[in-house]
């Protein structure tokens, strides 16, 4: 066969052309298998399109779960350490007051339970 018939156009059509030699009944089985054929690829294409669909949703759904359950536990963790330093805070604070409240019932001056204290005139007052 010379070169210009073994190209692709060219050895589709001699591809084609054994089809016109074909009685009936091998056109109709030549359908059928082509019919197979073409349902099977369908029925993979389809089968390939649900499966990645499902596979997306499951990992979407997999995902706000472990988002849901990694934010819950952060924000708990953020919650004890914000909770433990207000704690602290309101303690040292107590501890202060406490202290000035003693002092003043020792009569010691203000201007001593402030500089021992760190609290404001006025608070030491309201005690």
């Amino acid at each position: 066969m010379e070169a210009i018939f073994k190209d692709k156009v060219f050895n589709q059509a001699f591809e084609k052309a054994k089809f016109t030699k074909f009685v009936q009944s091998e056109m109709d089985s030549y359908e059928y298998s082509l019919k197979i054929f073409r349902d099977d690829d369908n029925t993979y294409d389809f089968a390939i399109e649900t499966a990645t669909q499902l596979g997306l949703e499951q990992g979407f759904e997999r995902g706000i779960e472990e988002g849901i359950k990694e934010g819950i536990e952060k924000g708990i963790e953020k919650g004890i350490e914000k909770g433990i330093k207000r704690g602290i805070e309101q303690g040292i604070k107590n501890g202060k007051i406490e202290v000035a409240r003693k002092l003043k019932d020792c009569e010691i001056s203000i201007e001593v339970s402030m500089n021992t204290t760190g609290l404001a005139k006025d608070v030491i007052d309201k005690l």
